[in-house]
C-alpha cells in the first residue's frame, strides 16, 4: 500500500475518535451541537472506509488495523485530554494491539 492508502487509514480512524470523543462531551454536557459534529465525523469517516475499499483494501486486514489504531488513538485521546488513565492490564492489551497490527500488516 502507499502513502495515500496510509493517509486516509489515519484520517479515518482520527475522524472515527473524534466522532466518539464528541458523543462522550455531549453526553456529558447535553449539547445536541456536540452530538452534530459526531454525525459529520462518523459520516467523513464512512466515505474513507468506502474510499479504502475502492483502492483495493481488504476487509479482513483493514478491519482489524481500523479497530486496532482506533482502540491506541482513543486510550491517547482519552488519557491526555480527558484525563482517564488505563489500567496495567488495559496498557499491556495495547501492548499486544500494536503488535498484531505489525503482523496484521
Amino acid at each position: 500500500m502507499n502513502l495515500f492508502y496510509y493517509s486516509c487509514l489515519f484520517a479515518g480512524v482520527s475522524f472515527n475518535v473524534l466522532g466518539s470523543f464528541f458523543v462522550k462531551k455531549w453526553a456529558d454536557s447535553n449539547n445536541n451541537i456536540l452530538f452534530l459534529y459526531a454525525s459529520v465525523c462518523y459520516a467523513i469517516d464512512l466515505i474513507i472506509w468506502a474510499i479504502l475499499f475502492k483502492i483495493g483494501a481488504k476487509l479482513s486486514t483493514l478491519s482489524a488495523v481500523w479497530d486496532a489504531m482506533g482502540i491506541v488513538l482513543a486510550t491517547l485521546v482519552a488519557f491526555f485530554v480527558l484525563g482517564e488513565h488505563p489500567t496495567t492490564i488495559q496498557i499491556m492489551g495495547i501492548v499486544f494491539i500494536i503488535i498484531g497490527i505489525v503482523l496484521c500488516h
